[in-house]
């Protein structure tokens, strides 16, 4: 009885080991980012790591560069170029009814320098912003999780930094053209002056702002003063007569203002060695010197998301941008969180090393239980035995088992 509840006893724990599985914590203390990926790799997502810092703010794990249109870092865009065209500093001046590229040659690359100049102050401002914000989290994330969320954070300052930018062009625009400022190229409106003379033989002088017009493909007029988009053609009109527009450079088209002439050409012109020997050509005709080396071609084999042909607006609608540059580093993020330790719970299957010395522990745990109840569940037995052999009639063979049973209770209890 004894082997053989030993031997039971043995094979359920066997069993019992052989389909359940053993809780294992495994723990390290001060881990390095090498400590900590390889728990990763063997446990996956299972691994937890405290940080000690656990706001850490962006501009410690991200960098962020703009590469601009090449046109906001060319030539065309330095004073010593625009100052040169300037009309003040040369003395020319368009006729009053004839409009050419000269007279606001210079206020046109001024206005896209502004452009540039612009789209970057309102980029290094939401950049700063944007740094000074903090990533706050008290477990140290996964890589993948890290770069998901600042890929995240990161498209979000990107669009939320365009319409930040695009609202206020917008709203200026808007109120340059409902204050109807008057432009000096005559585009939009012009001023016009009446001399009355008085009995007293003085001078009376009224002011008259009259709107100018052109006609556009659907041959209807088109008034600047109500449509700030309104392309000119080769002739504007007001109620008395008209003015003649020069033919511009390729890829320039004139506005109602120089910001709307900017917007609405391109910089196609800028590309091309032959358009621009025509404009110095045509700028030299007003005995303007204009030098070789100020007229550096913009480059076509640069590579570029814009056509040389995409219009300003297009370009400007993107904050001069050829392309955003997020550099993120999980290892300066595994830095400034510092976890104290990682640790990582999981389930395995007990191993024969360990079954053994289980099953070592437990022979001497039921040896011991085994000799306690063996000799009672022996003397249940015959309890039982005796009480069935009663009930025969011959009184002999129940004296034998009382012998019998006091034999085997001293061969268990020696």
């Amino acid at each position: 009885l004894y082997l053989f509840s030993l031997f039971i006893s043995i094979n359920i724990y066997i069993l019992y080991a052989d389909f359940s599985n053993q809780t294992v914590t495994e723990k390290i203390l001060n881990p390095f980012q090498y400590d900590y990926e390889n728990l990763v790799k063997r446990h996956s997502s299972r691994v937890t790591c405290p940080c000690t810092e656990i706001s850490i703010p962006y501009k410690d794990i991200i960098n962020i560069t703009v590469d601009y249109h090449q046109i906001c870092t060319s030539h065309f865009i330095q004073s010593s170029w625009y100052d040169l065209l300037s009309i003040s500093n040369t003395g020319y001046y368009s006729s009053y009814t004839y409009i050419d590229f000269l007279s606001i040659m210079a206020s046109y690359f001024r206005i896209v320098e502004t452009f540039c100049s612009l789209a970057n102050e309102t980029i290094n401002d939401a950049k700063e912003r944007f740094l000074s914000r903090n990533l706050i989290n008290s477990q140290l994330l996964t890589s993948n999780l890290f770069y998901s969320q600042i890929n995240s954070s990161t498209d979000t300052f990107k669009q939320s930094t365009k319409t930040e930018f695009l609202d206020r062009t917008n709203l200026t625009n808007v109120l340059l053209h409902s204050n109807q400022y008057l432009s000096r190229t005559i585009t939009n409106t012009r001023l016009k002056s009446i001399f009355q003379n008085m009995s007293t033989g003085l001078y009376s002088v009224k002011m008259l702002i009259l709107a100018l017009y052109t006609i556009n493909t659907s041959n209807d007029k088109c008034y600047c003063v109500i449509d700030s988009t309104c392309h000119l053609n080769r002739t504007i009109y007001d109620e008395d007569q008209l003015y003649s527009i020069d033919t511009p450079p390729e890829g320039v088209n004139i506005g109602c203002s120089i910001i709307n002439t900017a917007m609405q050409s391109s910089l196609i012109c800028w590309f091309n060695k032959n358009c621009i020997y025509q404009a110095r050509r045509f700028v030299e005709r007003y005995n303007i010197s204009v030098y070789e080396n100020s007229t550096i071609l913009l480059d076509r084999n640069l590579s570029s998301r814009y056509h040389p042909n995409t219009t300003i607006e297009t370009i400007f609608n993107e904050m001069m941008i050829e392309e955003w540059n997020f550099s993120r580093s999980f290892a300066s993020y595994f830095l400034k969180c510092k976890p104290s330790f990682c640790s990582v719970t999981y389930h395995k299957k007990a191993n024969i090393i360990y079954i053994i010395t289980v099953i070592i522990g437990l022979i001497g745990g039921i040896n011991v239980i085994l000799n306690l109840i063996s000799p009672l569940i022996i003397k249940i037995i015959f309890k039982i035995i005796n009480k069935l052999r009663r009930q025969r009639p011959s009184q002999s063979l129940t004296e034998e088992p009382d012998d019998n049973h006091r034999k085997f209770l001293h061969l268990f209890s020696s």
